[in-house]
């Protein structure tokens, strides 16, 4: 698991926005504050550092005095305090953009539980952005094998023996494909496996079904009629040999994992 790096003066505070500001970054960071007058954050960080593992960092701050050292060394609108959370891709893309890096609102229990599963999936997504699962691993990984068990929630659960459920991230397969398009109850999979996060890499396995390649043979190209119109399907924006394409109603077609 991920440690969680706590900020506790102006000095840490200014170090966290000169690394969010510099070139030395190597993965996404993760910043969540703690709101004024309370000592704990709405926001799980724990949770959020286990499920990022070693893909991202992860920094708790609370609302103080030292807050503004950090966000006056931040770009307007970059900031982040009183109780939010948001995720700092690589790269500086977010200092124009803030739709790169959107900020999480929690304001008591209930918006801390849906925040923080919005930061653990745009944690993951940056990261496989950044071709981090491409990476070799610091740590030992288990090659497993199991079947699907559930789908639910953007996780896939699947059944490799061990006392619960290992999970599949619908943000480290296919960037913009719902995972039920991509798994399926009672599907066999194989993987890499990783204690620390009970999350299990898949990438290596994917491969298009039969129906998506037929989806792509009829469909997922662009010609133009007699009239000039535009006709039949059109490409998803994620690269062809990424995953398929999509039909005129947004549908895509199905990426399956080869079974083992």
């Amino acid at each position: 698991m991920a440690s969680v790096q706590h900020i506790d003066d102006e000095r840490s505070a200014g170090a966290l926005a000169d690394l969010l500001n510099g070139n030395a970054r190597r993965r996404p960071v993760v910043v969540v504050t703690i709101p004024a007058g309370r000592s704990e954050p709405w926001i799980n960080v724990e949770e959020l550092a286990r499920e990022a593992g070693n893909l991202a960092e992860v920094y708790l701050m609370p609302t103080g005095h030292f807050t503004w050292e950090f966000s006056r060394r931040m770009a307007e609108g970059t900031q982040v305090y009183g109780g939010a959370g948001r995720v700092y891709p690589i790269g500086h893309e977010w200092s124009a953009d803030l739709s790169k890096s959107p900020l999480r609102f929690a304001f008591d229990a209930k918006d801390g539980e849906r925040a923080t599963q919005q930061l653990i999936s745009d944690a993951l997504r940056m990261a496989a952005t950044a071709g981090l699962l491409q990476q070799r691993p610091t740590r030992e990984l288990r090659q497993v094998s199991g079947s699907v068990t559930g789908v639910v929630a953007g996780r896939a659960l699947v059944d490799v023996g061990n006392m619960f459920p290992a999970s599949i991230a619908e943000e480290l397969t296919v960037e913009d494909v719902p995972i039920d398009r991509i798994l399926r109850v009672g599907q066999k999979i194989s993987g890499w496996y990783d204690a620390e996060t009970n999350r299990i890499d898949v990438t290596k396995s994917l491969r298009r079904s039969r129906r998506a390649r037929d989806v792509l043979r009829r469909r997922c190209h662009l010609h133009q009629g007699h009239d000039g119109e535009e006709r039949q399907g059109r490409p998803s924006a994620v690269p062809e040999d990424q995953h398929t394409c999509r039909d005129d109603n947004g549908a895509a077609g199905r990426r399956h994992v080869q079974p083992s």
